[in-house]
C-alpha cells in the first residue's frame, strides 16, 4: 500500500490490495498537502484509460489514486449488476487503505458510482467532480438495449478501443484526433504492462 512521489500514471506501479474478499488493482502517485483524489473510470474503462494530461497535473499537490472496480481490468470478482453494488467496492477499498475522507473524480459511470457512495456514506467525500454523468437511473441514461448502443456493444468484432470509437466518438476530424490520442495512451500502457505483471484485460460490462 505504498505511494510514490513520481507524479505520473504512466510510471507509477500497478499495486494490488485485498479487501472485501477481492483483490483490487490500483495506482497511487503524487505528493502534497491536499486530500487524496480517487478517480472512478467510465463504462468499459480501466485505470489504464486515464489520460496522464488530466491525472498528472492533479498529482502535483496531492496523492492521486486510480482504481479498478471489481471484475474490471486486473481486479478480481464479477462486475456488479447494480450501481449500488459497484459502490460497495471502492468504499471497502478506501477503508482498507485507511482513507476516511477524500476527493473524487467520477467520469460517466464512475460518476454514478461516486453519487451512490456519497449517498451511502456522506462523509466519504469532501468534494466531488462529476464528468459526463447523471444520477443512477436518470432519464435516458445507460439504456444499453437502445439499438444505437446495442449494435456496437453486442458486436463481437468490437473489442477494447473499437467499442470506445463507436459509442463515445463521432466521425468528425476533432473527434477522431481525440480517439487516436486515447489509443496511443492505451498502447503505451499495454507496452508497460507487458514488461511487468500480465493483465486480465477485462472491462466493465454489466449485464444489460
Amino acid at each position: 500500500m505504498s505511494s510514490t512521489k513520481t507524479a505520473s500514471n504512466t510510471t507509477a506501479p500497478t499495486q494490488f490490495l485485498q479487501a472485501n474478499g477481492h483483490t483490487y488493482a490500483y495506482r497511487r502517485f503524487g505528493t502534497g498537502s491536499g486530500l487524496s483524489l480517487l478517480c472512478l473510470q467510465h463504462f468499459t474503462g480501466t485505470l489504464d484509460n486515464w489520460d496522464p494530461a488530466v491525472t498528472d497535473p492533479l498529482a502535483s499537490g496531492r496523492e492521486v489514486i486510480l482504481f479498478d472496480n471489481a471484475g474490471v481490468g486486473r481486479s478480481t470478482g464479477d462486475v456488479p449488476e447494480t450501481i449500488a453494488g459497484m459502490a460497495e467496492h471502492p468504499m471497502a477499498f478506501l477503508d482498507e487503505l485507511g482513507i476516511k475522507t477524500c476527493d473524487v473524480i467520477g467520469y460517466s459511470l464512475g460518476g454514478m458510482v461516486a453519487l451512490q457512495m456519497v449517498q451511502d456514506r456522506p462523509s466519504i467525500f469532501r468534494r466531488m467532480i462529476l464528468v459526463g454523468t447523471a444520477p443512477r437511473g436518470g432519464e435516458d441514461i445507460m439504456h444499453l438495449e437502445k439499438p444505437s448502443l446495442a449494435k456496437h456493444i453486442q458486436d463481437p468484432t468490437n473489442r477494447g478501443y473499437d467499442v470506445l470509437k463507436k459509442i463515445f466518438f463521432t466521425s468528425s476530424p476533432a473527434s477522431q484526433t481525440a480517439i487516436s490520442f486515447a489509443c496511443s495512451v492505451g498502447s503505451a500502457s499495454r507496452r508497460r504492462r507487458a514488461s511487468g505483471a500480465s493483465s486480465r484485460g477485462r472491462s466493465r460490462r454489466p449485464a444489460a
